[in-house]
C-alpha cells in the first residue's frame, strides 16, 4: 500500500507508470531484502523504530489538520449517528459485513501487543494516545479532502483513487511515500519479531517441535528462527501476488 503511492510519480528522469505490476515487483524486492537481513540481526531497524514512527505519525497529523481546516464540518463524523446510519443504509451493499473492517483494525492494533515484552508496557501506554489522535486527524483530513474534491473532473472517472497521497501537495507526496514505506517496513519487522517470539514460546511449552534458534546480535532477547522466517517470506509474497 505504501509503494502504490509511486504510481504516476516523477523521480527526476524516472516516471512511474500507473501499472500495478510494477508496484508488485518493487514490493517483492523490498520484502525479500527485509527477510534476507533477518539472519544478521535487526538492531538498526529496532533503533530507528521510535524516530521514524514519530515522524510518520506527526506527518499524518499535520496534513490531516491542513485539509481539515478547509472543511471543518467533517468533525460531525465523530457522532456515532453516522456510523449507525451507514450500517443500515440501502447504499451499504455489504450490510453488517462492513464491520469486518473494524475487526481488521482491532486485530491490527493487537499486533502491537505481541511485542510488549520487548518495548515495555509503559511505552505502549504512553504512545497509544499519540497513535490514536494522529490517525484520527488524518482520516478526518482525508474525508475533508474527498468532500472538497468530489466534483473535480480530474477525479470523476477514477476507480483507484488514494486520498492519503492525493491530499499531499506536490513535493510532499514523495516524502509521504518514503515515510509510509519505512513505517511499513518497521511494522513488518515488529510482526516478524513477534512471530519468532511466539514460536519460541510455543517450543518451550512443547506445542511445536524443536527448531534451531539463533541469537544474531548482542541485543537482549533478539532471536532468529530460519524456518519461521522463510515460511513467512513465502506466504507473504504469495499473498501479495495472489491479491495483486
Amino acid at each position: 500500500s505504501a509503494i502504490e503511492g509511486l504510481k504516476k510519480q516523477h523521480l527526476g528522469p524516472v516516471v512511474f507508470s500507473n501499472s500495478q505490476h510494477n508496484v508488485l515487483i518493487i514490493t517483492t524486492v523490498v520484502l525479500l531484502v527485509l527477510f534476507m537481513i533477518q539472519r544478521f540481526g535487526t538492531g538498526v531497524i529496532g533503533k530507528s523504530f521510535g524516530p521514524v514512527m514519530i515522524l510518520w505519525f506527526g506527518f499524518l497529523a499535520v496534513f490531516g489538520i491542513v485539509n481539515l481546516i478547509n472543511y471543518p464540518m467533517i468533525l460531525k463524523a465523530i457522532s456515532p449517528y453516522y456510523a449507525i446510519k451507514i450500517l443500515f443504509s440501502p447504499v451499504n451493499k455489504v450490510g453488517i459485513f462492513i464491520l469486518g473492517s473494524i475487526f481488521l483494525a482491532t486485530t491490527g492494533a493487537e499486533a502491537l501487543y505481541s511485542d510488549m515484552g520487548h518495548v515495555g508496557k509503559k511505552n505502549i501506554y504512553v504512545t497509544w494516545p499519540l497513535v490514536y489522535s494522529t490517525l484520527f486527524l488524518n482520516y478526518l483530513g482525508q474525508g475533508a479532502w474527498i468532500i472538497g474534491h468530489a466534483g473535480d473532473t480530474a477525479y470523476r472517472h477514477l476507480s483507484n483513487l488514494n486520498p492519503l497521497y492525493e491530499m499531499l501537495p506536490g513535493p510532499w507526496r514523495l516524502v509521504g511515500i518514503l515515510l509510509a514505506t519505512l513505517a511499513a517496513i518497521i511494522a513488518s519487522q515488529a510482526l516478524i519479531t513477534g512471530s519468532y517470539t511466539l514460536v519460541d514460546e510455543a517450543i518451550g511449552l512443547k506445542f511445536l517441535p524443536r527448531m534451531v534458534i539463533r541469537h544474531p546480535s548482542n541485543i537482549k532477547n533478539q532471536i532468529y528462527i530460519a524456518t519461521v522466517n522463510w515460511i513467512l517470506c513465502i506466504i507473504t509474497i504469495s499473498v501479495v501476488w495472489f491479491f495483486g
